[in-house]
């Protein structure tokens, strides 16, 4: 029998007419595949910059399921207690300068160390610490009921989400945001700390998509507009983040109810509550559908419970190098509101990524329209001033209001401090409440 020249006498392929195994992706072993994708996923940390991610060894041979979930690089004390479970990065100065920590059997008397996780033995009160392994991490997706709340532990003896997760506790899980105790929705656990900071501090700006329902019907376009804006509560510093992607879903009119859905960035004191009482709209129920790009199961009942996919997990930590935070989000949205309007000067352009300037009403922008009819003065002049006028020595006056000038950036310069605190100190008691 004869056999063609691209065939070998046992009937296979050969030379350019080869089927390459490696081209078209095929898996060697399915399971090794499997579990080196899963590993890949839990370790992945959050990362700014190249210099950062290729330290990370995320290769097949490398990567166990027993090595720590932090890498295996030098780590800051702090990081590592934290990790570990033992307190909050905050506390770790207070066990320090109680002599309650010690490296290798010495007693630490400096915090700002760095630690080798392999080489040394760390120790709190003589207990040895040891890191979270990659296979202790958990991520957990919950449907949360009414009546619930999203803690651990309650003096009163209320319903929390311990008593729906029953190893929330054993495993030291927290919670990803917190949610009223009367509403429902999407609740994120997971004893990864790093990532539970970074999805939680409003600087990241993650999103998280709500449903609500309201009575007086559906607010008004005007109403909507100051929302979409920026809502400035009576009892606030400053105004709420705007809310984006607002619309009304559906509209009773009989019975006075409209649902409406949104996306937040931020999540304040029963900040939704506030917002729609203060716009003269009670709420009636609030609903949260998502965190990030990783949506509530609709088959997941009030109640239950389940593991995230790696799927889902990466969806929620989102690319190799993420987006590093720029401060408070509503100074930056003013400051860039300011270039665009010519008061501000020249600033970076990586600043305007993601920006988009806010609206105007009609009233400002004819007072606008007006204004520029007229030629403007140059920025920064006193009134009387022009170009060409000689400089004059300055008066008590005006060194006065100069030096109110300065007051004045040193009050905002505390108020974005302020900011920052109150939700490290949240984040730390979230995490304490967490590990008891």
């Amino acid at each position: 029998m004869a056999v063609s020249g691209d065939q070998d006498p046992k009937g296979k392929r050969r030379g350019r007419h080869r089927k390459k195994r490696w081209s078209q992706g095929e898996v060697v072993d399915e399971d090794i595949d499997k579990n080196a994708s899963r590993l890949r996923t839990m370790y992945k940390r959050p990362r700014f910059n190249w210099k950062e991610v290729s330290k990370d060894d995320l290769r097949t041979a490398s990567l166990r399921g027993d090595q720590p979930a932090i890498g295996n690089g030098q780590v800051w004390l702090s990081k590592f207690l934290s990790h570990s479970g033992v307190c909050s990065r905050r506390r770790v100065t207070e066990l320090v300068l109680q002599g309650r920590i010690t490296v290798n059997n010495e007693v630490v008397k400096d915090p700002v160390i760095k630690v080798d996780p392999k080489k040394d033995s760390i120790a709190v009160d003589g207990k040895e610490q040891k890191l979270r392994t990659l296979d202790e991490l958990v991520w957990v997706m919950l449907h949360k009921p009414k009546d619930t709340l999203v803690t651990l532990e309650d003096p009163q003896g209320r319903k929390t989400i311990a008593d729906l997760v029953p190893f929330a506790r054993d495993r030291r899980l927290v919670p990803v945001g917190r949610l009223e105790r009367n509403s429902t929705g999407l609740v994120l656990l997971t004893n990864d700390y790093e990532w539970a900071t970074y999805l939680t501090h409003p600087r990241y700006e993650i999103t998280r998509r709500y449903r609500v329902v309201v009575y007086e019907g559906a607010p008004d376009s005007q109403k909507m507009q100051a929302l979409s804006r920026g809502l400035r509560l009576p009892d606030q510093r400053r105004p709420c983040l705007p809310l984006e992607e607002l619309e009304v879903l559906e509209h009773d009119r009989v019975n006075g109810i409209a649902a409406l859905s949104f996306t937040m960035k931020e999540g304040q004191y029963r900040q939704i509550l506030r917002m729609f009482e203060y716009i003269g709209h009670p709420l009636r129920a609030v609903k949260r559908t998502a965190i990030g790009l990783v949506r509530l199961d609709k088959e997941l009942k009030a109640g239950s419970y389940r593991m995230l996919t790696p799927k889902e997990i990466r969806r929620l930590k989102g690319s190799t190098i993420l987006k590093r935070p720029d401060g408070d989000p509503l100074s930056r949205q003013a400051k860039m509101q300011k270039a665009f309007s010519g008061m501000e000067g020249e600033i970076d352009a990586s600043e305007l990524e993601g920006f988009t300037p806010l609206r105007e009403d009609s009233r400002e922008r004819r007072r606008n329209g007006r204004k520029g009819r007229r030629e403007r003065p140059m920025q920064g002049l006193p009134p009387g001033m022009d170009e060409d006028s000689e400089p004059q020595p300055a008066s008590l006056e005006d060194l006065k209001a100069f030096q109110s000038n300065f007051s004045e950036l040193e009050e905002a310069d505390e108020v974005e401090q302020d900011w920052e605190a109150d939700w490290i100190q949240q984040l730390d008691e979230m995490t304490a409440a967490g590990k008891r």
